[in-house]
Parts: structure tokens; sequence; C-alpha cells
């Protein structure tokens, strides 16, 4: 017998706040999926723009405006959520070699993590601490067998094996892991080609911009 998928109903003017947030198109959908309770959870980052101390630049901090704009949203969700702290860290696209040394520039974070409801947030926020692949795979909701083949308990096929006539379909670019299983391939696609169809039908906005994201950073 079939589990019958629970999925949340969207107000329309839930997913218009939703794709005006300033986010990355990437972790907009991702909020779409938990929202539809199709994906358990997800973290992600809030950033300011780097500044170069061998420059003398001074401390750029996240924009007020743009947070509380996330945050709002976030509180008003019906999601789990669980807010981090500022830090400040390097930046892994922009060093200086001064002095013989390599700097690294500087940006300010702020960790968000969040679930479709506070078990789905506890046991990402679990899985974080531990550092632990099966863990982290299956607090993001992907496929068990996919997660098996990732942490080598199960032979894997690279995504960037299959059939070009897969690789070629419209909803390819939800495939956000980068391992399947040989022998079970098909059935985990079915997966990211849910995903897919959920965000074409509540957002085509959303959707449009995602496939082009994906496709220019390939």
């Amino acid at each position: 017998m079939k589990r019958k998928l629970h999925l949340e109903k969207i107000k329309d003017d839930w997913i218009e706040k939703l794709e005006k947030l300033p986010l990355p198109v990437d972790e907009q959908v991702e909020l779409l999926l938990i929202k539809k309770r199709v994906k358990p959870a997800t973290d992600f980052k809030i950033i300011s723009d780097i500044w170069k101390p061998w420059k003398n630049e001074k401390l750029k901090q996240i924009n007020k405006k743009n947070f509380n704009k996330i945050k709002g949203f976030l509180e008003n969700s019906g999601l789990a959520i669980k807010l981090g702290k500022t830090t400040i860290v390097d930046s892994p696209f922009s060093y200086e070699k001064t002095k013989g040394k390599w700097i690294p520039a500087k940006r300010e974070e702020f960790p968000i993590f969040v679930g479709k409801d506070k078990k789905s947030l506890d046991e990402l926020k679990k899985a974080i601490n531990s550092g632990k692949d099966k863990a982290l795979g299956q607090a993001y909701g992907f496929p068990k067998s996919a997660i098996a083949a990732y942490i080598g308990t199960k032979e894997k096929i690279s995504v960037e094996d299959l059939p070009k006539d897969i690789k070629n379909k419209e909803w390819f670019p939800f495939v956000r892991f980068a391992v399947l299983s040989k022998d079970n391939w098909k059935q985990e696609l079915k997966t990211p080609k849910l995903w897919a169809k959920i965000v074409k039908k509540h957002s085509p906005k959303l959707y449009e911009e995602f496939i082009k994201f994906v496709k220019s950073a390939a």
C-alpha cells in the first residue's frame, strides 16, 4: 500500500513573500520544499559583503534590512527555526599575498536552521554536530540508498555518469546529491523529480530561476 504524502497547503501571499526574500534562489527553493513537507530541513547563512584587511577596509556588516526581512518571514512561516550567532570568518574566494603571507578577506555571517517541524530541526542540528554523512543526508531528505552509496555501503554511480537522456530532462537540475546507488538510481531520481514538480506548480518563477542558477554554475 502506497504511503500518501501530506502536502502542506500554501497561500499565495506566502509564495509572493518567499519570492521577494533577499536570498539566493536555491535557498528559496529549499524553504518552499520544506513548507510542502517533502524535505525535512535545511540550513543556510546570511552573509555580508567582504572586506579586505590588506587595504585597511573596515568591517562590513550584514544588511540589517535584509536580515530583518528574512527573520520576520521565517518567524511567521509556520516552520521550526533556530537562529545562530553572528561570526566573522575568512572568505574562501578572496586572498592577497602580503609580506610573504596569504591574507584572506573577511565577511560576517549569520547561520539559520529550518525544519518542517521541531523534530526535523533537532535532527538536523544533531547531524551537523555529529558531522556524520549518513545523519546529514537523512536530515536533508536525500534518498536512503543514495546516502548508502555516498558513504560506501552500496555500489555507487556518479550523477555525471547517468544516461544523457536523463541528464537532459528539465527537472534534472533538482538532483542535489552527488552520487546515486548503482542498483537503485532510477527510484532515487523520483525524489528530485517530485521536488521539481512541486516547485514548478507553486512558483514557476523560482522554478525557472533555479534551473538557470544551476546551469550557470555548472
